[in-house]
């Protein structure tokens, strides 16, 4: 052998006693840290945080409810974890503080942290309940033991009627869920869930924008669901045996309850609302709107009348403000044009004489005009000329843009494409005032709402 393939060799074998001596490395270092730390069934210890969901979604934990009340929270509750077959893992363990006890006593509770729990890594679904004792499906749900299979109903029952308040009756709060998948690492720390109350609540109002005086004796609002998903879903269970909330005055078998006053309007003043209750109802859809039947007396005369809202559902967690306007003229949008496919459709719809509210559905966005017409709802007339004029609400900027109200009711603006995200929520509809007066007064006042919806959408 040459002295230079002798150098040739020896620098080959120098490079394969390297590569070996890494690679024996690499390999020794794998198996004493015991293999993939991300691998499933690896142990890992956590903490939950659990919360509750304001009217708008994705709010922080640590944010309270804006409009929430007392006995709107927590009394109960139970969390499950298990695999993605739905076997029980982990019960998760909580320990309340006295201040906190004290708190879930009376429904206020805002949100806990658990003590720290063992769990293994990989998928698992996290199941909240509170305040499961008003439904009766999910009476045992306390019981439940690591090792077994939950078994959940898709649908519970609400059945409380309109006179039900939050711990009432045998502490029963408004009943809350949450359902969360989550991938469990080796490095996940604390998990957090937001429960969603399944009812919503309605604020009924009255408010009397006529020259006479109106006196409210009786009134009724529904069909509302007592069927209800177990969880969050895009469709709202089928309405089925609805109820209805109804009130009149110095109903048989109830406390003496006053007709609602509702004074005659003057001249250049602003109508004022009387507040009508609150109520909890469930989330419920209704094809055209919810029936309202009203009765009332004007001009020495009793009367009736029966509508629909313009709002056909109510999803969970919200506030719906039912105002019951009593008005000599109602509001006719049109759509003047637009540019379809992309520039939108707008639809013309009217208001009625028992809501200051209308909604104007945009579909697919862009530049939008919109005529609104004043029309009498009795005999009183029309004044020749109406000066149009609106009122913003804040963030409209967000979704429509350039919206301009003309003295003659010409609207005109730009909605945007698709939804909009602003503060973490997603926004899909506008609503601010529209204002008609005459050469002296502002006579009639009105919600308009702008709604975005996908052009691929159906109509409802």
């Amino acid at each position: 052998m040459t002295i230079r393939n002798k150098w040739l060799y020896l620098i080959r074998l120098s490079l394969s006693v390297c590569l070996l001596t890494a690679f024996a490395a690499c390999s020794n270092e794998t198996a004493v840290d015991g293999g993939d730390p991300d691998a499933p069934g690896q142990p890992v210890t956590l903490s939950l945080q659990i919360g509750t969901e304001a009217e708008a979604p994705t709010v922080p934990l640590t944010k309270a409810d804006p409009r929430a009340t007392d006995g709107e929270y927590i009394h109960s509750l139970v969390v499950l974890v298990t695999n993605t077959h739905d076997v029980v893992e982990k019960v998760v363990p909580f320990t309340f503080t006295a201040t906190e006890t004290s708190q879930m006593e009376t429904g206020d509770l805002e949100s806990c942290t658990s003590r720290s729990f063992t769990l293994t890594t990989g998928a698992k679904r996290f199941y909240a309940f509170a305040n499961y004792e008003g439904l009766s499906e999910l009476n045992d749900i306390q019981n439940t033991q690591p090792g077994n299979q939950l078994a959940l109903p898709s649908t519970v029952t609400w059945d409380k009627g309109q006179n039900w308040t939050p711990g009432d009756v045998d502490d029963v709060f408004i009943p809350m869920t949450a359902l969360r998948e989550v991938r469990i690492s080796s490095s996940t720390k604390s998990v957090s869930i937001e429960l969603v109350r399944l009812l919503s609540k309605l604020e009924v109002s009255f408010c009397n924008s006529t020259a006479d005086e109106i006196t409210v004796t009786g009134w009724n609002v529904g069909d509302f669901n007592p069927t209800i998903n177990l969880f969050k879903e895009d469709v709202i269970a089928t309405l089925t045996d609805g109820w209805e909330i109804h009130w009149k005055s110095n109903m048989v078998g109830a406390p003496p309850v006053s007709p609602i006053a509702l004074p005659a309007k003057g001249a250049n003043q602003e109508a004022v609302s009387q507040e009508g209750g609150i109520y909890y109802v469930s989330e419920s859809e209704r094809t055209g709107g919810f029936i309202v039947g009203i009765a009332y007396t004007r001009g020495g005369g009793q009367k009736t009348d029966t509508k629909q809202t313009a709002r056909t559902k109510i999803p969970r967690n919200h506030i719906w403000p039912l105002e019951i306007l009593f008005s000599d003229y109602r509001l006719k949008i049109e759509g003047v044009y637009g540019n379809p496919p992309i520039g939108g459709y707008p639809l013309a719809e009217t208001t009625d004489n028992l809501s200051s509210m209308l909604e104007c559905i945009l579909i697919g966005g862009g530049p939008f005009r919109l005529q609104a017409t004043l029309e009498a709802t009795g005999n009183i007339k029309i004044p020749q000329t109406i000066t149009w004029s609106y009122e913003p609400s804040e963030g409209g900027h967000t979704l429509v843009k350039d919206l301009e109200v003309s003295p003659d009711g010409i609207i005109t603006g730009t909605m945007a494409g698709s939804p909009v995200v602003a503060d973490g929520k997603e926004i899909s509809e506008y609503t601010f005032s529209l204002i008609a007066s005459d050469s002296k007064d502002v006579i009639a006042s009105f919600k308009l709402t702008l709604k975005f919806k996908d052009k691929f959408e159906t109509i409802n």
